[in-house]
C-alpha cells in the first residue's frame, strides 16, 4: 500500500520517464504510467468512479479550482446527444 499525500488526494496519477531523446529540435520522453487509488475510493468491482475520487481540475488562466464527475451518459452514445445539442 502506498502513503497517501493528504486525506484530500484519494487518487495519484504518475508518470516515470524512462527515456529521453533528442530527435531534430524537439525533446521527446517516453513513461511509465501509473495510478494509485485509495481503495475507500473503489466500487464493489475494485474500478475508481467519478463519484468517489471527486476529481477536480485547475485553470490557471483564472487560477480558479473546478469540480468533475457530472454524469451525463454512457460512453460511446452520449457523444451523439450532445453533438446535437450543440448543433
Amino acid at each position: 500500500m502506498w502513503t497517501r499525500l493528504t486525506s484530500a488526494i484519494p487518487m495519484v496519477l504518475e508518470c516515470k520517464v524512462v527515456h529521453v531523446a533528442e530527435l531534430a529540435c524537439i525533446l521527446s520522453s517516453w513513461g511509465d504510467p501509473g495510478c494509485k487509488v485509495e481503495g475507500d475510493c473503489l466500487d464493489a468491482d475494485g474500478k475508481a468512479t467519478a463519484e468517489l475520487v471527486r476529481p477536480f481540475g485547475w485553470a490557471p488562466s483564472e487560477n480558479q479550482y473546478y469540480a468533475m464527475g457530472e454524469k451525463l451518459g454512457r460512453g460511446f452514445s452520449i457523444g451523439k446527444i450532445l453533438e446535437t445539442k450543440d448543433a
